[in-house]
């Protein structure tokens, strides 16, 4: 082709003026990048989660799968306040027995200021003492209330779950159903006398009247045969006749003293 013939296109490398480490791939640029996204897409979906779930936002420590609603966080709120006030109660009486003890001893080594200072504190925790037990009256109150409330709760929900119950069991027992079996049980009942009366001896054919009849003459005879026994009872039981003549009985008369004692004078020595 001479010297105009065209040469194939080399492009440019810069692995000559440039080195592998200076120049980062694109994967190792985009790992940050990408890391950032899902941050921000995760502390999203919490944040959604949140807003929708606004009353299941505390777990509870004991019972992990526990969710802690509005009603139990404000109970809990409550119980919180009394232990606290049961608290301060309990350590303002203990600075008030330490400031009477130290307010008689700066009386004693003549410090009367002191001493005047400390019993207008004493009168202050007194006063707060006071507004404590006020406020603490208000909360067992409250409390009680709520504990009330929350057994009246689990009544009413017995009672419905104790209808429900009976009506689940009941649903498909009407008074047809229970009517239909009592006629079926009476209709098998007389089924089963008729083969009794068609196999049997006759002994089954007997009536109502017939076994009532039967019962009374049964009755009659046992009667009878107690009297005839009680009878025979009494006739064995009279004494029989004596054949001998009864011997006079032999009457032994006592001495007296006296007697006695003339027999012995008329005895010779």
């Amino acid at each position: 082709m001479g010297c105009f013939e065209s040469k194939p296109y080399e492009p440019i490398v810069a692995h000559e003026t440039v080195t592998k480490d200076a120049v980062a791939p694109i994967s190792e640029i985009q790992k940050p990048l990408q890391r950032n996204v899902e941050a921000t897409a995760i502390k999203a979906r919490g944040a959604v989660r949140s807003e929708q779930r606004p009353e299941e936002t505390i777990v509870s420590v004991l019972r992990p799968e526990m969710r802690v609603g509005e009603q139990e966080r404000a109970e809990l709120k409550v119980k919180n306040l009394r232990d606290k006030l049961q608290s301060q109660i309990s350590l303002s009486e203990e600075v008030l027995k330490k400031d009477g003890v130290l307010a008689l001893r700066m009386k004693q080594d003549g410090k009367l200021a002191s001493a005047r200072m400390l019993i207008r504190k004493r009168k202050l925790t007194q006063s707060r003492i006071a507004n404590c037990e006020v406020m603490l009256s208000k909360v067992m109150d409250t409390i009680d209330t709520m504990e009330t409330a929350k057994d009246n709760v689990k009544f009413v929900n017995a009672l419905e779950q104790g209808t429900t119950a009976i009506n689940e069991i009941t649903k498909d027992l009407s008074a047809e159903r229970v009517q239909s079996a009592l006629d079926s049980n009476d209709e098998a009942l007389e089924y089963v006398k008729y083969i009794g009366s068609v196999i049997g001896d006759g002994a089954d054919t007997m009536t109502d009247e017939q076994v009532e009849d039967e019962l009374q003459l049964l009755a009659q005879e046992f009667e009878s045969q107690e009297v005839v026994q009680s009878g025979i009872e009494k006739v064995a039981k009279i004494p029989e006749v004596p054949t001998e003549v009864p011997k006079e009985p032999v009457v032994q008369v006592e001495e007296t003293k006296e007697e006695k004692q003339e027999e012995e004078e008329l005895v010779p020595a």
